[in-house]
């Protein structure tokens, strides 16, 4: 990775994580679900990729909200240094 490039782009593959363990989860219910009554070796692998899903899904929310507050408040800031002092 480029020295220029911030670990904050890092944040563009959370969704692409959260989505490809979106799948692999509906697979692997689909699995379980064929195999029924019995219950295939895949399960404690099938928790691991729901875990993975929700703790990125949650990630991208939290990162959504907070880059959006930081946009919120540098537009305020931004707003108030340009205003004129009342006189």
């Amino acid at each position: 990775m480029p020295a220029e490039r911030h670990w904050a782009h890092l944040l563009v593959l959370l969704p692409a994580v959260t989505a490809a363990a979106d799948y692999l989860e509906n697979i692997g219910i689909r699995g379980l679900l064929a195999a029924y009554p019995r219950q295939p070796k895949i399960v404690p692998l099938l928790s691991l990729v729901t875990t993975v899903k929700l703790v990125t899904g949650w990630i991208c929310i939290a990162a959504l909200l907070a880059l959006t507050a930081a946009v919120g408040v540098r537009r305020l800031r931004t707003f108030a240094a340009r205003r004129k002092p009342f006189k």
